[in-house]
């Protein structure tokens, strides 16, 4: 049975924020959290001391992250256009939220997209009984539930890796140090043209940000380097490529000339100071990692087999963060894959 949301569902826009009824931070007065259209602790504006919705709910996000979609099982206050729903007791909720995320939406407006009620009280849903409903959203929980234990688990080794990481660094203060001048030569790659860019490529192509900007079917650098975005708001970045690679003209390869010092050893050194060298880009307006002012910069100068002792301690850590990162993509796919299999 296909139905209108605005036919099983009350519907509720989010509206100004009270100045004087409004906290950053929450307190006894002030405990009920004010919600806006953004994704995770980010829609998170502050506290208020009065809820708008105060049963089960559904927000979906009508302004930036369009179409972004949250079960709510706590009191809350909607804000700046978030719309709520809160579905009768034909519908669980749970499955709504489901749903929801199933759905593609049709914005509205012109260089300014949004999402707005009566656009979303338009939408239809097919509507299996409720007790099939409610043992779908259970079947679709295990894997959600399964994600969020793996971002945790994923969040716990990454802090354990920045403490050891600081400890063994912060433990070599006292060695004699050796500028990166000293070691490496830096290769910056040239501006790509679109037609070298394809998603289906077998390379990434790595220009200036955290994560690939694309994927190719070329090259210009081969695998276990390190690279230290040049410019942009990620300038000084430093990251570990295990494959071949397309370098950018924002991307700084670094080429070892010491035979003294392996790519691992000089990655993780990098990465303890990562924070200072971000603090060295320059530029009002795309800020850059100037190629002097960062070959200045120095690392501890240990022998080989010191060096691989710390990567071997270090990797422990990055690896395992690796393997569960992986396994939650798989389960991204298998949530994905039983969602589309199970809400139609």
């Amino acid at each position: 049975m296909e139905l209108k949301l605005g036919d099983i569902c009350e519907i509720i826009v989010g509206g100004d924020i009270d100045k004087n009824n409004f906290s950053e931070i929450k307190t006894e007065e002030f405990n009920t959290p004010i919600l806006t259209n953004g994704i995770g602790e980010n829609a998170l504006r502050g506290f208020t001391d009065k809820a708008v919705i105060n049963v089960p709910s559904v927000t979906v996000s009508a302004r930036g992250t369009i179409g972004y979609s949250e079960y709510r099982d706590y009191p809350y206050f909607p804000a700046i256009r978030l719309i709520c729903l809160i579905p009768n007791e034909d519908l669980d909720t749970k499955y709504l939220s489901y749903f929801l995320k199933t759905v593609t939406f049709n914005l509205a407006g012109g260089s300014i997209k949004q999402l707005t009620a009566p656009m979303v009280k338009k939408i239809t849903i097919n509507l299996p009984p409720l007790k099939e409903q409610r043992l779908i959203a259970s079947i679709l929980d295990l894997f959600t539930n399964l994600i969020t234990l793996i971002d945790k688990e994923i969040e716990l080794r990454k802090k354990q890796f920045e403490y050891y990481s600081y400890y063994i660094f912060n433990s070599l203060n006292n060695i004699p140090k050796i500028k990166l001048k000293e070691i490496v030569s830096l290769f910056t790659g040239k501006q790509v043209t679109k037609d070298l860019l394809n998603e289906e490529g077998l390379y990434p192509y790595y220009n200036g940000g955290i994560n690939p900007s694309n994927m190719t079917n070329t090259y210009n650098n081969k695998k276990n380097k390190v690279i230290v975005s040049q410019g942009g708001e990620n300038a000084g970045y430093v990251n570990f490529v295990t494959s071949n690679f397309l370098a950018g003209n924002h991307c700084y390869v670094l080429n070892l000339i010491n035979e003294n010092f392996c790519n691992k050893y000089l990655y993780y050194s990098l990465k303890s100071i990562e924070s200072k060298i971000k603090q060295s880009k320059q530029g009002a307006g795309i800020p850059n990692l100037v190629k002097k002012v960062f070959l200045n910069f120095d690392i501890p100068e240990l022998s080989l087999t010191e060096q691989k002792e710390i990567v071997s301690v270090l990797d422990n850590f990055t690896n395992l963060i690796d393997l569960l990162d992986k396994e939650k993509v798989l389960r991204q796919k298998q949530l994905t894959y039983y969602l589309n299999e199970l809400v139609k």
